[in-house]
């Protein structure tokens, strides 16, 4: 099957291999990796926050089929970053 455009690439998807692979075997995760997920945890609760926040005050109209997956990302991604905040003050220590 030939594609017109590339394949979706879900964000959570490509993280979650990422934070699983930090404590496999008792490897210890780079710091790059870890302010790479960092970071991308930050920008996606950031602009989830940001869109459902402008949808309710501005009334954008919405669906709730758009809305409520960005707020299940957000919720699915607190963990994570939870996870490497945790991570990345215990290596400056």
């Amino acid at each position: 099957m030939i594609y017109d455009r590339p394949p979706k690439v879900d964000t959570l998807s490509c993280l979650l291999p990422l934070v699983i692979q930090l404590q496999v075997r008792g490897r210890k995760m780079k710091k790059d990796k870890l302010d790479l997920v960092w970071a991308a945890c930050l920008i996606i609760i950031g602009l989830g926050s940001l869109i459902v926040s402008l949808n309710n005050v501005f009334d954008f109209g919405f669906p709730n089929t758009m809305i409520k997956p960005i707020g299940i990302v957000d919720l699915i991604t607190l963990p994570v970053l939870a996870f490497t905040t945790v991570k990345k003050f215990q290596k400056d220590k």
